[in-house]
């Protein structure tokens, strides 16, 4: 079985039935019904696999997780993914010792979980993805980051990617196994991505937000994730000869403005 955790980066994530079973298997998504994971289910699906969803409420295609804790896996899930997490940056909530133990909890002891039921199934998935972000790395303005470099003690989130990527390593195993950063080969800055969205969009660029009221609206963990930043690089997927259809901010701004402006069918 082959575990992977992909080190993500939260500020460049734009992403292009029935209950019988796939021959191609069941794919179980933690934390599914976020961002993510929605275009992920949508095109496991659409290339024919089953899709279960743990998440805290019931529903269609849904498991609990006291459920995956007591049935285990469902019969012939051929892969894991892991993408639970309370949103970190989200505007409506207080940078509080509770709401820093929810981001906390949720992300680690759901993969913790996901990891000890599949070392208890008598049948193990093909494939472990589990998720952490480039906030492992600390933020700085020169110093460039691939796999190989490290970090995980600079800040609260540095140690919490840390605790993340430990809490599934319980089913590492032979293969393509460890850590990719889960990033685009071109680095850019909030200004570069900025100016290259609006180009592509025919629009005015974005008003600039003073760092200090971020730091008043989010508090100064949170902010430091959207006023600084890591020159974060693929060194793996790169080398494992991995093919990025928008592999710089110009192409990835243009598919947006396609996006944008086509209108979705339902699925």
């Amino acid at each position: 079985m082959f575990e992977v955790t992909l080190r993500l980066d939260p500020e460049a994530l734009f992403v292009s039935g029935t209950m019988s079973q796939s021959r191609l298997g069941t794919v179980l998504v933690g934390g599914g019904s976020g961002f993510i994971g929605t275009s992920l289910t949508a095109q496991l699906r659409k290339r024919g696999y089953d899709v279960m969803i743990v998440s805290r409420k019931p529903g269609p295609y849904r498991m609990t997780w006291s459920e995956l804790s007591q049935s285990g896996l469902p019969k012939n899930t051929t892969a894991v993914v892991g993408l639970s997490g309370q949103n970190v940056l989200d505007p409506l909530r207080r940078w509080t010792p509770g709401f820093r133990q929810n981001v906390w909890a949720s992300r680690v002891n759901s993969t913790r979980s996901l990891a000890e039921v599949i070392s208890a199934a008598p049948v193990k998935p093909n494939v472990f993805v589990s998720i952490s972000g480039v906030g492992f790395y600390e933020p700085s303005e020169t110093a460039e980051y691939n796999e190989e470099s490290a970090g995980g003690e600079a800040d609260y989130m540095g140690r919490l990617c840390t605790a993340w990527e430990e809490a599934a390593r319980g089913v590492e195993d032979a293969g393509v196994s460890g850590v990719l950063n889960g990033v685009a080969p071109q680095p850019v800055t909030n200004g570069e991505f900025s100016a290259a969205l609006a180009g592509a969009l025919h629009r005015p660029g974005v008003i600039p937000l003073p760092a200090a009221a971020v730091r008043l609206a989010f508090g100064e963990t949170r902010a430091r994730m959207m006023v600084e930043g890591q020159r974060v690089l693929p060194r793996r997927p790169l080398q494992l000869g991995f093919q990025y259809r928008y592999p710089d901010i110009e192409s990835a701004c243009r598919e947006v403005a396609r996006l944008r402006y086509t209108p979705v069918k339902p699925y």
